[in-house]
């Protein structure tokens, strides 16, 4: 199992996850502009993080691959699913943003804007109340903690860059009908940037695709949910061909 994280974080944003998946062989790690890793996204669409996962993925000689994705990461999923078909034996998208409305767009193009104008303390209070509950954090300060310091510590110009790539993701076209291996999307009811009306849309034009909606959850679904999505994804695996 690969795991691909969202913008703006990096491979530990899984640890929960992945934690659910102790006993199972599974790999995480930092995108490009993301983390520890020194070479930035350059490029203004998927190529370079596409790229990055093949290499990844072939030094490794992994010849299939269950691969996830949360958030930007679910895009990055998508398309290198797309591509590389014959790499992925199943596909799940997690958080994942569909064609948005008018008000989907205008609302990450004035998030973007606000980045662009170093609003970041702004930016990251706000993210927070759109990725979890108040009862959550109250309750785990420590993973305020931890996002919050993530957040803090990424580089301006490539946090940037990728968000960037995430609030114009539309532009940049899926061959959705083209995704034919077993697809499993999972959403928060809860979630506003990643909404059920956008799973179900997925679940519609990627042939062999089932959505399921995780109750009570907003976007950061992997953290605070992590046990309601491990247990949709292990369902998915068990029922999926061999």
């Amino acid at each position: 199992m690969v795991f691909v994280h969202g913008v703006g974080l990096d491979h530990e944003s899984w640890e929960y996850v992945l934690a659910d998946f102790d006993g199972r062989a599974t790999l995480v790690y930092d995108m490009l502009g993301h983390g520890q890793t020194k070479q930035t996204l350059q490029e203004q669409n998927f190529e370079p993080f596409k790229n990055q996962l093949d290499v990844l993925i072939r030094e490794l000689k992994l010849p299939q691959v269950v691969l996830v994705g949360f958030s930007l990461g679910g895009l990055v999923a998508a398309h290198y699913a797309e591509s590389q078909p014959q790499s992925v034996k199943s596909l799940v998208l997690i958080s994942t943003a569909y064609q948005r409305t008018n008000a989907e767009q205008q609302a990450i193009a004035k998030r973007l804007q606000q980045a662009k104008d170093g609003e970041w303390d702004g930016l990251s209070a706000a993210a927070l109340d759109r990725w979890f509950s108040p009862e959550f954090l109250d309750a785990n300060p420590e993973v305020r903690r931890k996002i919050s310091l993530r957040l803090q510590e990424n580089r301006p110009d490539d946090f940037l860059a990728s968000y960037e790539l995430l609030a114009n993701s539309d532009r940049h076209p899926l061959d959705y009908p083209s995704i034919t291996m077993p697809t499993l999307i999972l959403t928060g009811d809860e979630d506003v940037g990643s909404t059920p009306q956008m799973a179900r849309g997925m679940e519609r034009v990627i042939p062999n695709a089932r959505c399921e909606i995780i109750s009570k959850a907003k976007h950061f679904c992997i953290i605070e949910n992590h046990g309601a999505i491990s247990a949709s994804i292990k369902r998915f695996l068990e029922e999926a061909p061999a």
